[in-house]
């Protein structure tokens, strides 16, 4: 039987599919790349949402008591957001 992957092997193949600068997956295992933006994906690869900021995003953490709140770290600026809820269908 193949070993179940693990959110590490998600994020990582997420990372070189995407090109993206970071990767994170929540705790729902939606996946957050920073590409320009902040695109959104469900377990299944559909995309869910996409996040707008100001500048170009270079790293996301999850973070905070609850570890809903997006961290947000560019250039110029820093941010902390927290993250809406996001259903798979």
């Amino acid at each position: 039987m193949p070993a179940k992957p693990t959110h590490r092997k998600v994020r990582d193949e997420w990372c070189v599919r995407s090109g993206g600068e970071s990767v994170v997956v929540d705790l729902q295992g939606n996946v957050y790349v920073a590409n320009g933006q902040i695109f959104v994906y469900a377990k299944d690869g559909r995309q869910i949402a996409e996040i707008d900021v100001p500048e170009r995003p270079l790293q996301l953490i999850f973070g905070g008591a609850d570890r809903r709140t997006l961290f947000i770290l560019a250039k110029e600026e820093r941010r902390a957001d927290p993250i809406p809820s996001f259903r798979s269908n």
